[in-house]
């Protein structure tokens, strides 16, 4: 009966054959055994994942919200000088989160001084204590509520065609 059997599956029947059944008492256990450690280690995992998930969704809508509030408020895109660009974390490899200080280069009105946090995608950097050494100097567009200067945001950097 075993010759016919393939070569893998010998250890299958060679149990099928000593107990007579292959799913007895002591296999049932292990399996349950093994569902159980499954269930244990993953059910945590997708919880942890999830809201971790639903607050990164809810942060990214939160940003969407703002800058939309920002425009519906006669938003102004003005030139800015990055003067300090300290590193606050980052959501993924590349995405950055960033508080800036630029100055603000207006058309047609004063330059001035502004302090706001967004992210930004850049891929290498120089970091040094928080400080990102390779922004500073760089020329960004800004976007800011003119009756609200605090209330600004990153459009883009000087050196990309399109919108972060």
């Amino acid at each position: 009966m075993t010759s016919r059997i393939p070569n893998g599956l010998y250890w299958i029947q060679s149990e099928i054959d000593q107990s007579g059944d292959f799913m007895n008492t002591n296999n049932w256990l292990a399996v349950a055994c093994f569902i159980g450690f499954a269930l244990l280690v993953l059910i945590p995992f997708w919880f942890i994942f999830s809201i971790g998930s639903k607050k990164v969704s809810e942060e990214i809508e939160k940003a969407r919200q703002e800058r939309e509030s920002i425009r519906k408020a006669g938003g102004v895109t003005a030139s800015a000088v990055i003067i300090s660009a300290k590193w606050e974390g980052e959501r993924n490899k590349h995405l950055r989160k960033i508080l800036f200080v630029v100055d603000v280069l207006p058309e047609n009105q004063p330059p001035f001084r502004a302090t706001f946090r967004d992210e930004a995608y850049r891929r290498s950097v120089k970091v040094e204590n928080y400080e990102m050494i390779s922004e500073l100097g760089q020329r960004i567009w800004v976007t800011y509520d003119p009756t609200n200067s605090s209330r600004m945001f990153l459009e883009r950097y000087e050196d990309e065609s399109n919108s972060i």
